[in-house]
């Protein structure tokens, strides 16, 4: 039996001739038509014969090529556009690593074709600032502070469609670390407990700090109580870093020490 490439024309699926039952395997699952035709063509395609010709033997074969076509059948599904973005917030200037999720839905139009025509092939990015990419995975820092809202459109041969996550990526504004404190009391007798507080600014705010308590003491703590022993005047230092820089404050002679007065016994009475 012949399977001729009859070039059918019009929209949809074109049936004549004896009729055969095929089953199309698909990644996802099961495609059965029912009812195949000798020569068929969908939206105006006549199919070739090479993908059906392994899954199912010709008709009438003994092995051999037959003259004429075989039809092969894809189904094309538009896209549904997804992403997602780390970190999603931070200081500015801020680099933005995006990703796409996309899948495909339900087919929307019967044009069959195996292959690459289910997943998005094409991609186009919208980041909230002006700029945009046509990469799958792009990467985009952003250079001012603000809310910005991301749109992704992907599209493949059975459509397109388009994902947009409003103030999806919030960006801060960088402030420079100014280093500063306080000290609770700044002095007294010896032993003296002073509370030292970190009083610093900037964004984002410190994450390390290193304490001078000018008596050859140190502490990385934020906020201390530190004790000293001896009488004299201390320099305390503070040093406060985060990522983006650092910044330095020394206090001369802030801590006073003093000695306790000496006892004078009472004068006995003559």
């Amino acid at each position: 039996m012949n399977w001729p490439c009859n070039s059918s024309t019009g929209e949809g699926l074109k049936m004549s001739g004896k009729k055969w039952i095929i089953i199309l395997i698909l990644g996802i699952g099961l495609v059965v038509i029912l009812a195949m035709p000798a020569h068929a063509s969908i939206n105006n395609e006549i199919l070739s014969r090479d993908i059906i010709a392994s899954l199912f033997p010709q008709p009438g074969g003994g092995g051999g090529e037959q003259s004429g076509c075989m039809v092969r059948a894809s189904i094309y599904f538009p896209p549904v556009a997804s992403f997602t973005a780390t970190p999603r917030s931070g200081f500015a200037p801020l680099f933005i690593q995006f990703n796409d999720t996309s899948t495909w839905g339900k087919p929307r139009s019967w044009y069959f074709e195996f292959g690459d025509g289910r997943r998005p092939n094409s991609w186009y990015w919208e980041f909230g600032d002006g700029g945009s990419s046509t990469e799958k995975n792009p990467g985009h820092r952003y250079d001012l502070p603000g809310k910005y809202t991301v749109r992704l459109t992907v599209a493949n041969k059975g459509g397109s469609n388009t994902s947009t996550m409003s103030e999806y990526i919030t960006v801060k504004q960088f402030i420079p670390l100014v280093a500063n404190f306080s000290a609770e009391p700044i002095a007294g007798y010896r032993p003296l407990k002073v509370n030292f507080m970190d009083l610093s600014t900037g964004a984002p705010p410190p994450d390390t700090w290193i304490w001078s308590f000018g008596d050859g003491n140190t502490s990385n703590l934020k906020d201390i109580s530190h004790w000293y022993n001896e009488g004299g005047t201390y320099t305390v230092d503070l040093r406060v870093k985060n990522y983006a820089g650092s910044s330095e404050i020394s206090k001369n002679d802030y801590i006073i020490v003093m000695y306790p007065s000496p006892t004078i016994p009472p004068t006995p009475p003559v």
